[in-house]
């Protein structure tokens, strides 16, 4: 096949879909094809086209799929096979080897003044496949958004009313770039062209277009989508105003100096512009409940001062920075703090991926100051915020609580490092077997065997590795501290590297340790972190009750590009009133019933510690093909502390 020649292909509407008198060609078909044999057959049984195969390149011309474009063959499957790799494929039937979702050009279902186009793109799921499945393909140069055009219009012909289309435009060479849009129809059995916002800073980024047409839906029968004509577009007059607040504040106002937080009284004659000369434009804006909220628009940098240049603020005996922002448009954002006598500032990045969320960090001081050449925390005097991306893209963020506070100093009251050759017993038990009798698959039918032999410590880490057999069985190791080490409350930590591959579930969570009396989910469970290599860059917490326990209603997944690729701190901060959990110094979830009681939260009983890595499983997923064995999970440390022991 040429890349640009004129090729006879023939397409169609997808397996049980008559056309032209070809149903029964169907009925001829061998009964044991494989998952990819089947696509080639299907691609090929219906109406003939001449088909132009060009690149996608949405900077040159609008995708119509009228016969030209990216054919969707099978054996242009990124990772299924040898081809160029021009498109892909995701969210897999639980109990199937292969994907059960197919890509294919068709007749145009029903024509209207929206589309009257002869030919769309198809999308038919097979029952039962992932709420996420869908499919990418590959453009031939990054997206450049005209002037003022900073959307993407796509034509669907809607199912129903609610059905949440996402459209997600990617870097092809690091999945975990990324920005997406969700936009739910509103039409029945009719086409509509839905408009997809991005924002301007995310043009000559990305190279990729991902397609989810019904995201957290199942289909309980085979369900053909069609989709048409995606071309740039005028955004939507929306307000990018948050429409939710940020988190309140809890520290005692005794404990905090601040900068900008209504909450709490500021520092004497803050300058929240100082003018040095930047583009930023800045503004105070109320939300909702008329909470302040500070704005910066097309912001390339914009200095806050909060202290005389002459002497500095002293701020040696707080502990933290702390700052809740929401992006709206930003590529790469940091904070930098400045002291003076001499002038150093030392920053930290802010991540930019998750948009149009309020993320919330509380940065130890001592990241600014223990460095060659840190900040001096006896006279720290402004902040600075940057945006190092296009200082053009009109990039918008909002700020809230902005403040130094003093956190209560907990004490290490148990740590295990893994210094020694062994495991120690004092603290850790195995689990071994596969859960039998009475948990087969340990609850979820998860397919491992846990053995002490999948374990080693090693260079100061616990490695644990999950191993496949040459008869398709896996092994893997789980520990934990039931009856030895117990713990109520604290800062409750571990420092890890995660596997990589579809199928595996690394997973460091907490018990209570009362489940023997009473029983699970009434003992209360807390999963500091989760992961599932069919999700990559994605870490899980969830918390399991009584109350919540089905279908985890008290969850938060959040998006953290490359996660894999080295150590990084896991963490909860659990008291009487709340449970918040912690990536690095990123709050990405709290736990926090208003009234409180044992069935939302049985929180104030011990709980003990556990690691493992599972695999597959109802939330882990199936294996993938192209998931290597051995795997290995890495922890460097796990550490408890707390104001008072209480073990």
């Amino acid at each position: 096949m040429t890349q640009k020649g004129l090729i006879n292909l023939t397409f169609g509407l997808l397996m049980g879909v008559p056309l032209f008198g070809s149903f029964h060609l169907l009925n001829e078909l061998p009964h044991d094809l494989n998952q990819n044999t089947l696509d080639t057959l299907v691609e090929k049984l219906f109406f003939p086209c001449e088909f132009e195969e060009i690149p996608l390149d949405l900077n040159q011309q609008a995708i119509d799929f009228e016969c030209r474009g990216n054919p969707f063959l099978t054996e242009d499957l990124v990772g299924e096979s040898i081809g160029k790799g021009s498109w892909g494929r995701f969210g897999r039937k639980h109990d199937s080897p292969s994907n059960y979702i197919q890509v294919a050009y068709a007749q145009n279902p029903k024509t209207s003044p929206i589309n009257h186009s002869s030919t769309v793109l198809s999308i038919t799921e097979q029952p039962h496949v992932e709420s996420w499945a869908g499919f990418f393909f590959d453009l031939n140069s990054k997206i450049d958004f005209p002037k003022d055009m900073n959307a993407i219009s796509l034509d669907v012909f809607s199912k129903k009313p609610g059905q949440k289309v996402l459209l997600k435009l990617e870097d092809s060479t690091n999945g975990g770039l990324f920005s997406e849009s969700q936009v739910f129809t509103t039409e029945t059995n009719s086409w509509e062209k839905l408009i997809h916002d991005f924002p301007p800073s995310d043009t000559h980024r990305f190279d990729r277009m991902t397609l989810i047409l019904d995201l957290g839906n199942v289909n309980e029968t085979q369900t053909t989508y069609y989709i048409d004509n995606i071309a740039f577009s005028t955004p939507n007059q929306v307000s990018d105003l948050p429409k939710i607040q940020p988190p309140t504040p809890q520290n005692p106002t005794a404990n905090v100096f601040s900068v900008f937080s209504d909450p709490y009284p500021s520092i004497p004659k803050v300058n929240l512009y100082p003018q040095w000369g930047q583009q930023t434009e800045h503004s105070i804006v109320r939300d909702s409940l008329a909470n302040s909220l500070l704005k910066y628009f097309k912001l390339d940098y914009q200095g806050i001062e909060f202290a005389p240049i002459n002497q500095g603020l002293d701020v040696s005996q707080m502990t933290h920075l702390h700052i809740d922002y929401y992006v709206v448009s930003a590529v790469n954002l940091r904070l930098s703090l400045i002291s003076t006598q001499p002038t150093t500032e030392v920053s930290y990045p802010l991540p930019t991926h998750q948009k149009k969320r309020w993320i919330s960090m509380d940065i130890p001081l001592d990241r600014f100051s223990d460095t060659s050449n840190g900040v001096d925390l006896t006279k720290v005097f402004q902040f600075k915020i940057e945006e190092l991306g296009d200082p053009h893209s009109g990039s918008i963020i909002y700020l809230d609580n902005l403040y130094f506070y003093r956190a209560n100093q907990l004490e290490l009251v148990w740590s295990d490092e893994f210094e020694d050759d062994e495991i120690n017993l004092n603290d850790w038990t195995f689990e071994l077997g596969n859960g039998c009798p009475h948990l087969c698959g340990w609850g979820n039918q998860e397919l491992q065997h846990y053995t002490e032999e999948n374990h080693r410590l090693q260079d100061g880490f616990l490695i644990i590795e999950a191993k496949k057999s040459d008869q398709n069985a896996y092994t893997s190791t789980r520990i934990k501290t039931e009856g030895k080490r117990e713990f109520t409350y604290g800062r409750i930590e571990a420092r890890i590297k995660l596997p990589r591959g579809e199928g595996l579930w690394p997973a460091f969570w907490l018990l209570g340790a009362n489940i023997k009396e009473v029983g699970w989910p009434a003992c209360g469970e807390i999963d500091i972190m989760e992961y599932v290599g069919k999700q990559p860059g994605m870490i899980h917490n969830a918390i399991h009750t009584t109350s919540s326990y089905f279908t985890t209603q008290n969850k938060q997944s959040t998006m953290i590009p490359n996660v894999e690729e080295g150590f990084h701190v896991y963490a909860i901060n659990w008291t009487s009133d709340a449970i918040e959990f912690y990536f690095d110094d990123q709050m990405t979830y709290r736990y926090a019933p208003e009234v409180k009681n044992e069935k939302n939260y049985p929180f104030d009983n011990p709980q003990f510690l556990l690691l493992n890595l599972a695999i597959g499983g109802n939330f882990g997923g199936p294996v993938g093909d192209l998931t290597q064995f051995p795997q290995q999970y890495m922890i460097d440390y796990v550490r408890v502390y707390s104001p008072n022991k209480t073990f």
